[in-house]
């Protein structure tokens, strides 16, 4: 098997493939629109979702005896997804259960793709899987919260739009700044234990999961039902809301919550609701269920 392409880049082991092939691209003098229009012709690929779910036809247009087709799926979320989603995933026609929403529309985005500031400032410059999974409000590396818009003209992240002009995968496909810049805000010491149980967990590590949970899918399960009653809890607020959440007393971003599905909260949103679920997971399952009773809760 020949090399596709002149200059091989390495598949990086946490690297989204869109950001593997946006940075082929650039190291081959080429640009993301042309190149993969060179293997995959009419295909459109940046108005899809490829680091959801890359086809095998796709994929193996760009195997090389460099990598591997295997290294190209897993750098997609699919085989993640299968070890926590209980039903099918190709049933979700949409937005995928735990998948950021980049609201694509030709090749413009509305959000979804996130980035650390403080991982960008030195290379190799690339864009993690774990940031396209939405519990992931914060950098594993530097506990500080991720950023999904440009601090200068509150675009959309884009690194498929960079051309000849912007090569950097750490500047504003928009406007050109530079997205390393900027004050890290970090995150709370309770929000970033909720997310590492859940990446150790989806990684297969051996932890010790709270109320008996026996799988990884019954974690994310439960988690999902926690945040999803917290989010309801706030925006209602019923009396025993009130009470309930007084009780973990955790301070809400100003425009935080609504009624929309937890791929598409905010970023600040999912740091404050994984911060309430870590503090309920320091009950006991017996406890929690009588403090619910005692708030006012009847079922």
């Amino acid at each position: 098997m020949k090399d596709p392409w002149p200059v091989h880049v390495p598949l990086i082991q946490d690297e989204l493939l869109s950001s593997w092939l946006i940075r082929t691209a650039f190291e081959n003098g080429s640009y993301p629109l042309a190149w993969t229009w060179h293997f995959w012709r009419r295909s459109r690929v940046w108005t899809l979702d490829i680091d959801r779910f890359c086809s095998l036809e796709l994929i193996n247009a760009i195997v090389s005896p460099k990598v591997t087709k295997q290294e190209l799926i897993n750098a997609t979320l699919y085989p993640s997804l299968l070890k926590i989603v209980s039903n099918d995933i190709h049933q979700y026609k949409k937005s995928w259960p735990w998948v950021t929403t980049l609201g694509a529309r030709n090749r413009d985005r509305t959000g979804g793709l996130r980035y650390c500031p403080e991982c960008l400032k030195s290379p190799p410059i690339y864009f993690r899987r774990d940031w396209r999974f939405s519990w992931n409000h914060s950098c594993a590396i530097h506990q500080c919260l991720l950023r999904d818009t440009c601090p200068s003209c509150s675009s959309s992240v884009c690194p498929h739009k960079l051309n000849y002009n912007i090569e950097n995968l750490s500047l504003c496909s928009a406007c050109g700044h530079d997205l390393s810049k900027g004050i890290s805000n970090e995150c709370s010491n309770d929000s970033f234990a909720l997310q590492i149980l859940m990446n150790s967990t989806l990684d297969s590590k051996k932890s010790n999961l709270p109320w008996n949970i026996l799988t990884s899918k019954d974690l994310f399960e439960t988690v999902r039902y926690l945040m999803s009653f917290l989010n309801r809890a706030h925006s209602v607020r019923t009396s025993a809301d009130t009470k309930l959440l007084n009780i973990i007393n955790v301070e809400f971003p100003s425009n935080t919550f609504h009624s929309s599905p937890i791929e598409r909260l905010p970023i600040c949103g999912m740091h404050a609701l994984s911060e309430m679920v870590s503090k309920i997971f320091k009950y006991s399952l017996a406890e929690f269920s009588n403090l619910t009773s005692e708030v006012g809760y009847n079922r």
